[in-house]
């Protein structure tokens, strides 16, 4: 969720960014054109949906600067 909510605020999430690519040297199954927001789909295909909705929730909350209930 907070991976996700990063690349919608900015986060760098293209196929060269150094978290990427760290976690690509453990990970086979990434995909070497995949973008953070197709890896980040791929590994959590079951519950995508809901860690989206997640994230587009506590993005206006941090626009907010409103920390009540993010950590919990």
């Amino acid at each position: 969720m907070w991976r996700l909510a990063g690349c919608d605020r900015g986060y760098d999430c293209t196929p060269s960014a150094d978290w990427l690519k760290f976690q690509c040297r453990f990970d086979y199954n990434c995909q070497l054109d995949d973008d953070g927001i197709e890896y980040i789909k791929r590994n959590n295909s079951q519950t995508f949906g809901s860690i989206q909705a997640k994230a587009r929730e506590l993005n206006p909350k941090l626009d907010a600067n409103n920390l009540e209930g993010l950590f919990d």
